[in-house]
């Protein structure tokens, strides 16, 4: 199960990034146009929720690395909560991906709820390496 959740995260994590990384060397090759700020502004959407995905991918990837441990339904909750949270924020068309202006409200919003998911994950990481006892 844990080969098959790194496979997973590793697709994620390069599929995701492919969606902004290939309009971007388009856009470097070929100058810019309203096809590529479509195809980046969607690219960077998509790019964001697998992200996310990803860290979701990651506490699981801990789970089964680190059977020993269990995940404290707090911190479980934070990465659930503050995941969903974000990729609806990342849908919301107020966020103007595909233009220049952006949001940068919903920007700080998104980013900040991530870092919450992030934090989330890095207790889970120093727990098992016994930095915190729960």
């Amino acid at each position: 199960m844990l080969f098959i959740l790194y496979g997973i995260l590793t697709l994620t994590l390069c599929g995701g990034d492919a969606f902004h990384l290939v309009p971007r060397i388009i856009r470097a090759v070929r100058g810019i146009n309203d096809k590529i700020k479509r195809q980046l502004g969607i690219g960077l959407q998509v790019s964001s929720i697998t992200m996310t995905v990803f860290y979701i991918i990651l506490m699981y990837i801990w789970k089964f690395t680190f059977p020993e441990f269990e995940i404290p339904v707090i911190i479980k909750a934070i990465i659930w909560i503050s995941a969903v949270v974000r990729i609806v924020i990342c849908m919301f068309p107020q966020n103007n991906w595909c233009t220049d202006e952006g949001n940068m409200k919903l920007s700080i919003i998104r980013n900040a709820v991530f870092a919450v998911t992030g934090i989330g994950v890095i207790i889970l990481y120093l727990i098992s390496g016994n930095w915190i006892q729960v």
